[in-house]
């Protein structure tokens, strides 16, 4: 049974975001929220080195991450199974079926999307397969391949506790002719790059200047 997120690599088509949107960093075509962001609600603003800065409200704080030069495929801000999907640009998948794709997803504890989250995790997606596991800064992460329509992919999963969340990270990506031989490489330090940029805390959220507030739309 494919994961997810494979799934997703395989079949999703990439959403179009209005060019205002696109042009601000804002994955939702919703207006601004008025006043302090409350649960739900997500702050976007762009970093010095060119990133997007995403922070989701929590109840209880709020946990955030940089995004890279990745298009928006889906943004849902409402926990208890909030989540940020985004297609990876690669120049040897144009014209295939395969995508690059990367995933955050926000679970809140005991709850059961989070158990459901947990229970999932590290599963190996092939029967004969043992996926790798291994820890970094605090994440346990696991590591497998799995050919899907004749393409290989790599699909690693890494989870942690950020303050009031459960935070899981999903990345897969083809195998290619025409990929440069440093791309497995590439693949994991952007995974690890993103992990070290996951933050969190409890208590109101303060927004940063230059910061905007959207709602993103709940998960159906």
């Amino acid at each position: 049974m494919f994961s997810r997120l494979l799934l997703a690599a395989l079949v999703a088509v990439p959403v179009a975001l209005p060019a205002t949107a696109q042009t601000q960093a804002d994955p939702t075509p919703g207006p601004p929220s008025p006043g302090a962001p409350g649960p739900g609600e997500i702050a976007l603003m762009l970093t010095p080195d060119g990133h997007t800065q995403f922070t989701l409200i929590t109840p209880g704080g709020h946990v955030g991450f940089a995004a890279g030069d990745w298009q928006v495929l889906k943004a849902h801000g409402d926990l208890p199974a909030a989540g940020f999907d985004f297609q990876v640009p690669d120049a040897a998948d144009q014209g295939t079926e395969e995508s690059t794709n990367i995933s955050i997803d926000v679970y809140q504890p005991d709850t059961r999307a989070d158990r459901d989250a947990q229970a999932d995790f590290g599963k190996s997606l092939e029967p004969a397969g043992r996926p790798k596991k291994e820890t970094y800064n605090g994440w346990t992460i696991y590591s497998q391949s799995l050919v899907a329509k004749g393409t290989p992919y790599t699909i690693i999963d890494a989870e942690s506790r950020q303050a009031d969340t459960d935070v899981i990270v999903h990345l897969n990506w083809p195998h290619l002719t025409g990929q440069p031989g440093t791309h497995n490489a590439d693949m994991r330090n952007m995974l690890l790059k993103t992990l070290d940029s996951v933050s969190a805390g409890t208590g109101p959220y303060v927004l940063h200047p230059g910061e905007v507030v959207r709602r993103a739309p709940s998960q159906p």
